[in-house]
């Protein structure tokens, strides 16, 4: 059946198989934003009328990824980095079990195939008027450490392109103005601007055995902004943020006020170390 037969029907089926939706706000939000008033942060819509052209396009080539897992659909953030190519967190798709300490994660099991085939893709979860609707079709790289992995994509029905993002390879800026396009709460496309590194620029993997492959921001950030890109002034891409506050594993409190990222380069060399050739992933670099 086509799009024609459709317009000349005098009705249709339509039988629905699974039906997903995102709640308005969540029941325990985990704000990790700068001010005493979480609920004011400093996000906007992308499409809103504050917002202007450069910017927009800087957040064309992000997406928001629904891992549909077991017991409870999972949100993340991602951005396309090749024509068929997202990268996001490796904690974003979790498996955990239940043994006789309580619930625990199995780190090997983190973005499987199951993960990858219920995992949708959706760059036009914003206000404009173009569908932009992606699947995963395969897990190509993924890493517990560095918190990344990278997926391929291809997209649902028409075939529709998305803006690659231009990644920064070397050297590392460490001052200027930041820019975080994501999706806080699953919410539409939200854009943080004018926001800063935090003081320290060289931390070590969030899992401690990685070197100065982190670094810290205060740009305003959710639950589901995990996997966006912090750009530069320039509009490279230069960290993926991962992490928000540090909390308190008793009480959920806050006991740091500035959210981390890992650092582009430090992925880039790390899918070089395991034989990628970074052109023929199709990955758009400052420098070839």
């Amino acid at each position: 059946m086509t799009l024609s037969d459709l317009e000349n029907a005098d009705s249709i089926s339509v039988s629905i198989d699974s039906l997903l939706v995102v709640t308005e706000k969540p029941n325990n939000p985990f704000y990790s934003v700068q001010g005493d008033d979480p609920d004011n942060a400093t996000w906007r819509a992308l499409f809103g009328n504050n917002v202007g052209f450069t910017h927009r396009r800087l957040g064309e080539s992000v997406g928001m990824l629904v891992i549909a897992t077991h017991p409870r659909p999972l949100a993340c953030t991602g951005v396309a980095v090749a024509r068929d190519l997202i990268l996001t967190n490796w904690h974003c798709a979790p498996t955990w079990i239940a043994t006789t300490a309580g619930v625990v994660e199995v780190p090997e099991q983190f973005w499987t195939d199951e993960h990858c085939s219920n995992t949708i893709v959706d760059f036009s979860w914003d206000d404009d008027s173009v569908s932009r609707d992606f699947s995963c079709t395969e897990v190509v790289e993924k890493d517990e450490y560095l918190d990344y992995a990278l997926l391929r994509i291809a997209p649902d029905g028409r075939d529709r392109a998305v803006r690659i993002a231009r990644l920064r390879s070397t050297p590392r800026a460490e001052d200027g103005s930041l820019t975080l396009v994501h999706h806080p709460l699953a919410d539409r496309k939200q854009i943080t601007v004018d926001c800063q590194f935090g003081q320290r620029k060289a931390r070590n993997s969030w899992r401690g055995n990685r070197l100065q492959t982190e670094f810290e921001h205060i740009c305003d950030s959710e639950a589901g902004s995990s996997g966006a890109p912090i750009f530069d002034s320039e509009g490279f891409v230069i960290g993926l943020h991962h992490l928000g506050f540090d909390r308190h594993k008793h009480t959920c409190m806050p006991i740091d006020s500035v959210n981390k990222a890992v650092w582009i380069d430090a992925i880039i060399e790390d899918l070089r170390e395991k034989n990628f050739s970074i052109r023929d992933l199709g990955i758009v670099l400052d420098q070839h």
